[in-house]
């Protein structure tokens, strides 16, 4: 079992701070929508590595309001308990881009 938390912002305003619990090689999903007509989601699939390392791989799409979906599947390579960090987007004097600070840890069950 794998614990995955996570901050998600979206420029520098928090978007939300969800923690999955979940089994290795099988998908998690998370939506989240907001009363301005925002929505987020991201599927994520964690698969333990020979080396101890865990392979995420995941599809996020970010769809703010009045604004064109934007959506990435990013597979990154994780070491357990370390802190990590992807972001896409624009980034501009006035646009940050969509970021998302996760760990991932092993937890009992």
């Amino acid at each position: 079992m794998y614990l995955l938390s996570m901050e998600m912002s979206d420029g520098n305003r928090l978007v939300a701070k969800p923690t999955l619990t979940f089994k290795g090689d099988e998908p998690a999903q998370i939506e989240i929508g907001e009363q301005d007509g925002s929505r987020y989601s991201m599927q994520v699939t964690l698969s333990p590595q020979a080396d101890g390392t865990v392979s995420m791989a995941s599809t996020i799409t970010v769809a703010p309001a009045g604004r064109a979906a934007h959506r990435v599947m990013p597979v990154l390579r994780v070491g357990l308990g370390k802190p990590s960090t992807f972001e896409f987007g624009t980034e501009s004097p006035t646009e940050k881009p969509f970021r998302v600070n996760f760990t991932v840890d092993r937890t009992g069950g």
